[in-house]
């Protein structure tokens, strides 16, 4: 959706993340305040059958995932870490990952009228913001974290979040690294 306002062009996925929430049977759920908690923990489904069980959580996983990453590339950076996350374990749908994912989609309700405002000014001002986690993935992959955020006149207009394709021993290392990439 697109709309003109005095201060420039909003773009909002609302009706997107409404059919989502449908989808997700999560019309009557409380929402969220943050799109993933680090308390929660993810364990993939590392005992695979190919039970029809099994393929409709497959299925129905690699749809939402879908559906967030949509989101997340076009007017939602805010998910794109969680999405991420939850999307590395598509073929192994455990509890917890499909718990993650309704998180994501509870905390979309919350936040379901936010999107992106394209500001118009002649003095354009380019600013880019990088953070980076030291082994805080550690255990499940042996990589850091990071992300970044490019803004032209506080409008978003890239973002990114992977794993630093170096190998660091600090967290002022992985900063150094997530820089350069």
């Amino acid at each position: 959706k697109y709309e003109r306002t005095e201060k420039g062009l909003f773009t909002s996925q609302t009706a997107h993340i409404n059919k989502l929430i449908e989808f997700c049977d999560l019309s009557e759920a409380h929402s969220t305040t943050k799109p993933y908690s680090t308390r929660q923990t993810i364990i993939p489904d590392d005992e695979y059958t190919s039970t029809r069980e099994h393929q409709e959580k497959q299925e129905w996983l690699q749809k939402v995932v879908g559906q967030l990453i949509s989101l997340s590339c076009c007017t939602r950076p805010d998910i794109t870490t969680a999405t991420n996350i939850i999307a590395r374990y598509t073929t192994k749908p455990s509890p917890s990952v499909i718990a993650a994912a309704k998180h994501i989609v509870r905390y979309l309700k919350g936040t379901k009228y936010l999107g992106t405002l394209i500001q118009p000014r002649n003095n354009q001002r380019i600013v880019c913001y990088v953070d980076a986690s030291f082994a805080q993935d550690w255990k499940l992959h042996g990589y850091s974290r990071y992300g970044y955020m490019m803004f032209i006149n506080n409008t978003p207009i890239s973002w990114k979040s992977s794993y630093l394709r170096c190998n660091v021993l600090s967290t002022t290392e992985a900063e150094y690294c997530a820089l350069s990439q």
